[in-house]
């Protein structure tokens, strides 16, 4: 809606202009004898492009705060009730706002579950990354890196409700490619380490990078249809994948994977404990 106080101070300030113009003046403020244009002096009455727009960067701010607030809502549903059964509604009531609001920002509960799961895995990611011990083997790094994924989803196994519901499709949605930028950094970086070592065969991070997800990905989803668990066997093909010998990577896959620890106040931490005070037989 227009602004009339905006208008009118607009109003006054061309009667203001022409009167200072005088009536039989024609010239336009971009003409080089325009009055406020004299040589060396700039017209402040344009404004000033140069200077970035104020006003996109808070609604830009404000528009990601809403999208948080809204996957944060669909994530504490999930973890109180399971996804079976979750609804535009449940959502909405959860984050306190209007169905129309949520329509502004996702398309359906598919879309706000691919975010949601792009968010905890970002999490799980970042506390993997920042706990793998640094070792002098590559392909012992990354057995450590794969195990302690897996070891940290069974801690907080809430990430497992995402992957059964959103499936292998979301691999190739931005916003889970997005929540493993920084794990394609770390892998293409160990695996120039690798081959630099002769422990890696040489191979397209991207490709690698794929190996790496679907085979993750697949084995906890088999674990959640209730397979036995086959972190070992996962870990040691990957490896096998990169080039690591068969019978050093069946070694490196028994290696221990370490479970750790999410932060206080962290997305995860607030969500599991709300999955702990989920009624019996409602899921993980």
């Amino acid at each position: 809606m227009t602004d009339l106080r905006m208008e009118a101070g607009a109003c006054d300030g061309a009667e203001r202009d022409r009167g200072e113009a005088g009536p039989s003046s024609a010239i336009g403020s971009g003409h080089p004898n325009a009055i406020g244009s004299e040589a060396g002096k700039p017209d402040h009455r344009k404004p000033d492009h140069r200077k970035p727009d104020h006003r996109k960067a808070v609604a830009a701010a404000r528009r990601q705060r809403m999208e948080r607030r809204l996957v944060e809502a669909a994530i504490f549903v999930v973890a109180a009730r399971g996804s079976e059964a979750l609804s535009i509604d449940d959502i909405i009531s959860e984050a306190g706002v209007a169905r129309g609001t949520f329509y502004k920002y996702f398309v359906n509960v598919d879309q706000v579950l691919l975010e949601a799961k792009g968010m905890l895995g970002g999490e799980i990611m970042q506390l993997v990354l920042d706990s793998t011990p640094p070792v002098e083997d590559p392909a012992e790094t990354m057995a450590h890196f794969i195990l302690s994924f897996f070891a940290t989803f069974r801690r907080y196994p809430l990430m497992g409700e995402f992957v059964a519901c959103t499936g292998l499709a979301a691999l190739d949605d931005p916003a889970t490619l997005t929540a493993a930028e920084q794990f394609f950094d770390a892998l293409e970086a160990l695996l120039a380490l690798g081959r630099a070592a002769d422990r890696f065969i040489d191979m397209p991070p991207g490709i690698a990078f794929d190996f790496m997800r679907v085979g993750v990905v697949m084995s906890l989803r088999r674990s959640l249809a209730g397979h036995p668990p086959d972190d070992a066997e996962t870990t040691a093909a990957l490896l096998r994948l990169y080039g690591v010998p068969a019978q050093d990577a069946a070694r490196l896959g028994n290696l221990e994977g370490r479970s750790l620890e999410a932060p206080q106040g962290g997305l995860i931490e607030r969500s599991e404990k709300i999955r702990w005070s989920r009624p019996v037989g409602l899921g993980l």
